[in-house]
């Protein structure tokens, strides 16, 4: 080991989902885009991806199964090129215990090498993960980029790491813990994702992004935006981002890496992540216009989840143009004076049906989203929320449940009103999964009431062919 710290490992890790799940597999975005940073600024990088190179591995226990490389497989893929440093990526909660074992078998081989992790979950839980995770040095708060480049030069230079701005440590064996950053990096800086280190061939061949299989087509994902407008009591993105924190690309910008990833990677269709797309409509028309007349052939995919509040004709007219060919529409809820409180959405459900319409109009693939168990809902609540969901026609259902995600203010609402169930798994946080106990419902209840309304909607689906 060097003390130059030019050397950066980067860690894709393992995933998680129920047995009979779909294993998703979607080139991690996030972190294509840190490694390309770093080597624009002379940094040499490599990366294991242990989700897709261990894509077959898979461990069921109970009712989760995780599919990757093993722990030890990992540690040993990542010290025999002797970094200076290893960065694993912790999104979700729910692989979080995968990503500490990797960390800790990392550790019990090379204890000298400083590692940080980083990501939703990592982000919105850092003292909690270094008061536990002594194979943990740093986490990095918020954006990745400016964070993690900081930290290189502090170490090359014998700085102190507590004086960073966006990361919380250990030092000396005391923690110190620091405090989110707004974004203040210009993404039209950003370079195209360093997606030559990944193995583009083995994910189309996996044919399991968030969409569905999709006939093995040659497919990544994009972000054209970073952060979001809202602020819903479950997701963390807010707490990453910054309330409000919403930035974009510019349509230059977005062009020009659309350009890349069509000449270098021989690219299908672009999978689009953002979460607030239509927030200004005047730039995604022109983006969607432009992609329309230069890339005819380019297929688009919208699967994280339109807001049906601020879907309109005209922008579905212009996604159709541009070769759109799966949507996702997030409805949310079906009882919106009682459920919307706690997604902090205002959703007019009563739009649904025309924009429904209009879509299938353009032979466009819709997916719905519905989420229900929040505190203050019944059972007749949910039900009612799945009777609605069945009312439409939609290719595809996903019924969630409300997930207290640690960190999010629906954790902490729970926790302090006695709803979480006791003792929880990291592992069970996963939107199929029942994790709130009230006086109206329980786990059993939710879980039920999900999986009826899948069956039903497969049913009608099955009957309508």
């Amino acid at each position: 080991m060097t003390s130059s710290f030019k050397r950066v490992m980067l860690v894709v890790p393992p995933g998680r989902c129920t047995p009979e799940g779909a294993f998703h597999a979607v080139p991690p975005e996030g972190v294509a885009r840190l490694a390309a940073w770093l080597r624009q600024h002379g940094i040499e990088v490599s990366v294991v991806d242990t989700l897709i190179e261990g894509y077959d591995n898979r461990l069921i226990k109970g009712k989760s199964a995780r599919y990757g490389l093993t722990a030890s497989q990992a540690a040993d893929r990542v010290l025999d090129w002797k970094p200076d440093l290893i960065g694993i990526s912790c999104l979700f909660t729910c692989i979080a215990p995968d990503v500490m074992e990797i960390a800790k078998a990392c550790k019990s081989i090379e204890p000298r090498i400083p590692l940080v992790i980083g990501g939703a979950h990592a982000a919105t839980n850092s003292v909690p993960i270094l008061e536990k995770e002594q194979a943990v040095d740093f986490v990095a708060l918020g954006e990745g980029e400016q964070t993690f480049m900081a930290l290189i030069d502090c170490l090359r230079n014998g700085g102190n790491p507590s004086e960073i701005e966006g990361l919380t440590g250990r030092e000396n064996g005391q923690i110190f813990k620091g405090h989110l950053v707004s974004q203040n990096i210009d993404l039209n800086t950003l370079p195209p994702p360093a997606w030559d280190l990944f193995s583009i061939d083995s994910y189309v061949e996996a044919d399991s992004p968030l969409c569905g299989p999709q006939g093995k087509k040659r497919f990544l994902p994009t972000s054209w935006s970073r952060g979001c407008i809202n602020a819903c009591s479950y997701c963390l993105t807010s707490r990453v981002w910054g309330t409000g924190n919403y930035q974009k690309r510019s349509v230059a910008h977005i062009l020009d890496e659309v350009k890349t990833l069509r000449n270098s990677f021989n690219i299908e269709e672009l999978h689009v992540q953002d979460d607030c797309l239509l927030a200004d409509k005047t730039w995604l028309h022109t983006i969607l216009d432009a992609l329309a007349n230069e890339h005819p052939e380019l297929v688009l995919d919208f699967s994280n989840g339109f807001d049906i509040m601020t879907l309109d004709i005209e922008t579905i007219a212009r996604m159709a143009h541009a070769g759109t060919r799966r949507v996702s529409l997030s409805l949310e809820a079906g009882m919106p004076e009682k459920d919307l409180r706690f997604i902090h959405k205002r959703v007019p459900l009563s739009h649904a049906r025309e924009i429904i319409a209009a879509l299938h109009g353009h032979a466009i693939y819709i997916t719905g989203n519905f989420m229900m168990g929040f505190p203050g809902q019944t059972i007749d609540d949910m039900e009612a929320t799945v009777e609605y969901a069945l009312s439409l026609d939609f290719d595809k259902l996903c019924l969630f449940i409300a997930t207290p995600f640690p960190g999010s203010p629906l954790y902490a609402y729970c926790e302090r009103h006695g709803y979480l169930v006791e003792p929880h798994n990291f592992n069970d946080f996963r939107f199929s999964k029942g994790l709130i106990q009230t006086g109206e419902f329980g786990p059993k209840d939710t879980e039920r009431i999900r999986r009826d309304g899948w069956l039903r909607h497969k049913t009608k689906l099955f009957e309508a062919d």
